[in-house]
């Protein structure tokens, strides 16, 4: 059985120009070869730390995508190369590899080159993906990446989060998303289906169960002072009973009242969503954006959700992002719309 070739598109969205890398059998049957002897994700361009993190992973020989698309990401974040760029390769080929790999290594060394700096709560590399199974399969494997990297015990740590349907409502997403950008704490990498980060996006500019969103966030500020207060006297009264050596305190909660002083020190009059209304913000800095099964991201039924982001994310004028698009096949029908999508970006 000989696999379908795996191909690397290369596109300048300036020039709209496709090149294409297209290795017959002959060259895949070399680079096999080679992938056994010779071919390490080292020589590949992955540093140390990474290729101990592909070890602990147990990839121990990069696939064919993988020797095509790590090095041409790696490149593409010193300039020198197209800024965005298409591979092709068959259903189990690693193509999740073949883009994580690569863009934690470029967002950990930025990370230690910058540990120290002023976080402002942005998402660095956003990944679509067109099924919520996809989005936590691919979420899965990041935040295991992170996990291995993070457990190294450098002062630079990498944060990843997942948003899609049918796991949790869209108010508990926005609103993790949204104490991330209140308190300025970047997310480095964001997989996502396009309908619900699109809801979630939107979230902050819509009223909630049919009032005003500021209402809405005073509202919550004084529930939670209410709680806090709540767990305050809660706990004194259980230390005060471990004093006194009656054991622990098994009470119900007690009923709690704010004084003036809980009440100055809410902040009522700062007129602001909590965050919510500033998540669009979060896209602004795009380093890296990822499609995922990119041949069915841009097909027609995603058409509204996918215009809908990429209008929120930065011009090319003013960004320097770069996208990746992964997919199993690169029909003839999407390249109209793929030359489409990539001048907008």
């Amino acid at each position: 059985f000989s696999p379908p070739p795996s191909r690397l598109h290369a596109k300048h969205h300036h020039r709209l120009r496709q090149q294409q890398l297209q290795f017959g059998d002959r060259n895949r049957q070399r680079l096999s070869a080679q992938a056994q002897d010779d071919v390490t994700f080292q020589s590949l361009g992955l540093t140390d730390e990474m290729f101990d993190i592909t070890k602990r992973m147990d990839w121990n020989v990069p696939t064919a995508v993988q020797r095509l698309s790590i090095p041409a990401v790696l490149e593409m974040e010193h300039g020198n190369s197209a800024s965005s760029l298409w591979c092709e390769g068959p259903t189990g080929s690693g193509k999740t590899g073949g883009f994580a790999l690569p863009l934690l290594q470029i967002l950990i060394n930025g990370r230690k080159r910058n540990y120290s700096s002023d976080r402002q709560g942005q998402v660095m590399a956003l990944i679509l993906c067109p099924t919520r199974e996809l989005a936590d399969q691919t979420g899965n494997v990041v935040k295991r990446l992170i996990s291995l990297l993070n457990r190294r015990g450098s002062k630079a740590q990498l944060m990843a989060d997942t948003i899609y349907g049918g796991k949790e409502r869209v108010e508990e997403q926005v609103a993790r998303l949204a104490r991330r950008r209140r308190e300025g704490v970047d997310l480095d990498v964001l997989v996502a289906t396009p309908g619900r980060l699109r809801d979630v996006l939107r979230y902050g500019e819509q009223a909630a169960d049919g009032n005003d969103v500021n209402l809405s966030a005073l509202e919550r500020r004084i529930m939670e002072a209410f709680d806090s207060k709540t767990d305050t006297k809660r706990e004194e009264r259980r230390n005060r009973k471990k004093r006194k050596g009656r054991g622990n305190y098994r009470g119900s909660p007690e009923a709690s009242s704010l004084s003036l002083k809980d009440i100055e020190d809410m902040d009522l009059d700062r007129v602001d969503d909590d965050g919510r209304g500033a998540i669009v913000e979060m896209l602004e800095n795009l380093n890296y954006l990822v499609l995922d099964e990119a041949d069915r991201l841009l097909a027609g039924s995603f058409k509204e959700e996918i215009d809908d982001i990429l209008n929120l994310l930065p011009k090319p004028e003013d960004s320097r992002m770069k996208t990746l698009l992964f997919s199993a096949t690169y029909p003839q029908q999407i390249e109209e719309r793929c030359d489409q999508v990539l001048s907008q970006i």
